[in-house]
């Protein structure tokens, strides 16, 4: 299996030989949106350790199993860059630092999961909040599991320092108002 870095190349290879037919078929900005994610999704998750506070709860008390969440849904970081900045689809390094973070998971219940996901009706998407908002609001504390190990604990969401302002910007102009 290739490695992350290797996948991260390849996709931006193959993004590269199309890229240039999203200005004249909106419908190939889907088409890559979605080699970008099935991508990332080959390439596997990497775990934050970042779990909410219920799914904690959870896994502590109920021995219950999370679910790994992508908190940045690499569909939707495809068309905030297609979007927003094109610098992140035509320089490699900015590219590979974007697919690399898109593989990042956090932990949260199943009914969380639901609750944070955007809204696409095949030829829109919407946002009803925004990343930056959206897991800050689903839950009052996180807690970063280093194993069994508890090792920190945030009453914000540890990762919105990680999020990009072009990602935000897109997010603004497809939010339900």
């Amino acid at each position: 299996m290739p490695s992350p870095i290797e996948l991260s190349r390849w996709t931006f290879d193959c993004i590269q030989l199309r890229l240039p037919e999203c200005t004249n078929d909106p419908d190939w900005v889907t088409k890559l949106a979605t080699t970008f994610y099935n991508f990332v999704g080959d390439s596997g998750k990497e775990d934050t350790g970042w779990y909410s506070d219920q799914a904690y709860r959870d896994r502590v008390y109920d021995k219950l199993k999370p679910t790994q969440d992508h908190w940045l849904s690499p569909r939707m970081v495809f068309r905030a860059a297609y979007q927003c900045n094109r610098d992140v689809l035509t320089n490699y390094y900015l590219f590979k630092q974007v697919f690399l973070t898109c593989r990042q998971v956090v932990n949260v219940t199943d009914e969380e999961n639901g609750a944070v996901k955007y809204l696409n009706d095949g030829s829109t998407v919407k946002v009803k909040q925004l990343t930056i908002e959206k897991y800050h609001n689903l839950s009052s504390r996180w807690h970063k599991l280093n194993g069994k190990n508890l090792v920190d604990t945030s009453s914000t969401f540890p990762l919105t320092d990680v999020l990009w302002d072009w990602f935000t910007e897109y997010e603004k102009s497809v939010l339900i108002k």
